[in-house]
């Protein structure tokens, strides 16, 4: 365990931009106030292949996960486009004054 841990804070960073536009790391989401991390990478989309396989694909829609809770962030969209659609703000992880 570190000696000493910095505290952090998350301010804003940015205007409120779409789930798919946003810039990778933190973010809030506007309708519902949840935090969200986007990683760098394309939503991971699977496939039924037959004979209980499953075939996985990197797609280029956002890869987002709730901070709270590791679930994908889904923000209460009913689809995938929707989900692309949510409208969040970037935030920045600062060291507290």
């Amino acid at each position: 365990m570190p000696e000493q841990l910095t505290p952090k804070q998350l301010t804003p960073h940015g205007w409120p931009c779409t789930l798919a536009d946003c810039p990778p790391g933190p973010f809030v989401a506007v309708a519902s106030g949840g935090l969200g991390f986007k990683t760098e990478y394309g939503r991971i989309a699977g496939s039924d292949a037959g004979n209980g396989r499953v075939d996985y694909c990197m797609t280029n829609g956002p890869d987002a996960y709730c901070l709270e809770s590791g679930e994908v962030f889904w923000g209460g969209a009913k689809s995938v486009q929707d989900r692309d659609d949510l409208m969040v703000i970037p935030l920045l992880v600062e060291e507290q004054p």
